[in-house]
C-alpha cells in the first residue's frame, strides 16, 4: 500500500472542517509462480482539487466537489495480462446554484465501457442531481 494526502489546512492544529484536497492511494496484492515474474493486482484511487461548497439554504450543508479517478492494475504473467494503471473512471463534480432553493450537483467524465480492465474503450457520462430532493 502506498499513497499520500494533502489537507486543506494543518491537521496538527485542528481537524475541524478538515478534508483532503488531493490524495492518491494505491493498494496492491502480489503473488508469483516464478520468482522472476511477480504478478500484481491492485487499485489506485485519486482525488484532485477537492473543495467544499456550502448550500446556504440548507444550513450551510457542505458538498464535496473535485475530480475522482480510479485506476486498475493487473499484471498476470501466467495469463499474459499486463495492465498498469488503466483508467476505469474519471469524473469531476461541481455545484450550480449553491445559494438557491434547488442546488444542482453536476458530475461528468468518462468510464470504462465494459468494466474490463484488459479491454479498451470509454463511455462519456453525465449526471445532474437536484440536491434539494436529498437534503431536508
Amino acid at each position: 500500500m502506498e499513497g499520500y494526502f494533502v489537507f486543506n489546512k494543518d491537521i496538527k492544529n485542528s481537524i475541524e472542517e478538515t478534508y483532503p484536497t488531493n490524495l492518491k492511494i494505491s493498494y496492491y496484492l502480489y503473488g508469483y509462480t516464478d520468482p522472476n515474474k511477480v504478478n500484481k493486482l491492485g487499485l489506485t484511487i485519486s482525488l484532485e482539487n477537492v473543495n467544499t461548497v456550502k448550500l446556504s439554504n440548507f444550513n450551510n450543508f457542505p458538498v464535496l466537489t473535485g475530480k475522482l479517478s480510479i485506476y486498475a492494475i493487473h499484471v498476470d504473467y501466467d495469463n499474459n495480462i499486463n495492465v498498469d494503471n488503466k483508467l476505469m473512471i474519471s469524473v469531476s463534480s461541481s455545484v450550480v446554484g449553491a445559494d438557491t432553493i434547488d442546488p444542482i450537483l453536476k458530475v461528468s467524465g468518462i468510464k470504462d465501457s465494459d468494466g474490463d480492465s484488459t479491454t479498451d474503450g470509454y463511455d462519456n457520462m453525465y449526471l445532474e442531481l437536484h440536491l434539494s430532493v436529498y437534503i431536508q
